[in-house]
């Protein structure tokens, strides 16, 4: 969620994620009811409590991603590599038969 979010202030349009009218920021945010958006379930997986999830969502937002994270994401996504925890990486590998380099900073 950070990254996607974080695209547009990466990029010197805004300079922080609710400046950016397009992003999903807002309902995540702020809670605002949006047709077009669902809640992703890491999302939901932030607590099961409102109040919670929404200041567990805004703590994700006080520092951007460092270098390192953006290269491993980055890298992940141009070599279509799985970017998640061990075990889940493991079962990928398993069922591919294919291995590679992964970031697991989950």
């Amino acid at each position: 969620m950070r990254y996607i979010e974080l695209n547009p202030v990466r990029v010197n349009i805004v300079e922080h994620p609710s400046e950016y009218k397009w992003s999903s920021y807002h309902a995540n945010a702020n809670n605002e009811a949006e047709d077009l958006i669902a809640n992703h379930p890491i999302y939901i997986d932030l607590s099961s409590m409102l109040e919670e999830r929404l200041h567990a969502y805004l703590e994700l937002f006080c520092n951007h991603l460092d270098y390192d994270t953006l290269h491993d994401i980055r890298d992940s996504l141009n070599h279509e590599l799985v970017l998640r925890r061990y075990y889940f990486k493991d079962m990928i590998e398993d069922i591919t038969q294919r291995k590679g380099s992964f970031w697991c900073g989950w």
